[in-house]
């Protein structure tokens, strides 16, 4: 959509968290652009790109995976402790599904409010759709995250008003 949400939660994920793995969930079409917008902000980041050939980087810092790859790779992914985690399109997760189930699941939502929470300290939801004049509904994993711990800080990216809209939830 050209809003600049891939770039911002690239900066902003390199100042909040400057060490650490960092997770991107994306839809298959935007991962490359993942890749190289990371590589414009940070030329020396190791990108790994799962599920794409020639785009594998070991101990590499930034992510990169797509909706449909998530349970094929979800034992790999819930074993790194994530410094923070981006979902691009977050709109895909608002329903209940097996989808939003494997991303509730990498940032540390449990299944049930007596487990623990874990995952990572910083969550981003991005999306530039707009919801029915409710971006908030896009923000169910982070509303449940943020009762089972508060701590957990939550921004959700939207573009429902204006360009630069920006709602913080949690």
């Amino acid at each position: 959509m050209g809003l600049g949400k891939t770039r911002q939660a690239i900066v902003a994920l390199k100042e909040a968290a400057p060490s650490g793995a960092v997770l991107v969930i994306c839809p298959a079409s935007l991962k490359l652009n993942w890749a190289r917008e990371i590589q414009m902000v940070d030329a020396d980041a190791a990108v790994d790109v799962i599920g794409v050939p020639g785009h594998q980087a070991a101990n590499a810092r930034w992510v990169v995976v797509n909706y449909d790859l998530l349970a094929r790779h979800a034992e790999r992914l819930r074993a790194i402790p994530w410094a923070g985690v981006v979902i691009d399109e977050a709109h895909f997760i608002k329903n209940a599904s097996q989808r939003t189930s494997q991303v509730l699941k990498i940032i540390g939502v449990a299944d049930s409010k007596r487990e623990a929470p874990t995952g990572p300290r910083l969550v981003f939801l991005l999306t530039g759709t707009p919801m029915p004049n409710r971006p908030v509904t896009c923000s169910t994993c982070c509303a449940r995250r943020s009762i089972q711990a508060p701590a957990v800080f939550c921004r959700l990216l939207a573009a429902t008003a204006a360009p630069t809209a920006t709602t913080t939830v949690g």
